[in-house]
């Protein structure tokens, strides 16, 4: 899938050569100042129903990995949640304990003493709710998926 950008009337789907059946999908069309945006991804035949779906699946899946990862700021610091960090927050048990929470602007490092244990769990409920928070937004927004407007030219 690439991104792309045009006009704001810009087609769901279209067939871009009817001799070679090449067919265009755009996903995640959104207004601008100058037109719109979207992802599209091309086919060599009319997507089907599942295929369109499973793109649109694909696309949601990668947004909420990146709001896992980049979205959860903690005390001001934003906090790098690849899944090896996840599980060391996870299970670090005792204080004080120094995290690398991620890394500053400049690609300096960013640490957190926790020195309290209320400190550290709080720590790991704000991450854990932050992964949940994430994970619930993409569930409703596949759930909210209607493929019929793809099913049509």
């Amino acid at each position: 899938m690439k991104r792309a950008e045009g006009a704001r009337n810009v087609a769901l789907i279209e067939c871009l050569n009817p001799r070679r059946g090449t067919w265009r999908v755009r996903l995640a069309i959104t207004e601008t100042e100058d037109g719109a945006e979207w992802m599209e991804h091309d086919f060599d035949h009319r997507p089907t129903a599942d295929e369109v779906r499973s793109l649109f699946v694909e696309l949601v899946n990668e947004r909420v990995q990146q709001s896992i990862l980049t979205g959860f700021v903690y005390e001001g610091c934003p906090v790098y949640l690849s899944m090896e960090n996840q599980v060391t927050f996870r299970n670090s048990m005792t204080c004080p304990v120094r995290l690398k929470l991620g890394e500053a602007a400049d690609g300096s490092p960013v640490y957190y003493e926790f020195t309290s244990a209320s400190k550290l769990t709080a720590f790991q409920k704000a991450v854990g709710n932050h992964v949940q928070r994430c994970l619930d937004e993409g569930w409703v927004e596949k759930d909210a998926f209607d493929v019929e407007p793809y099913l049509r030219e």
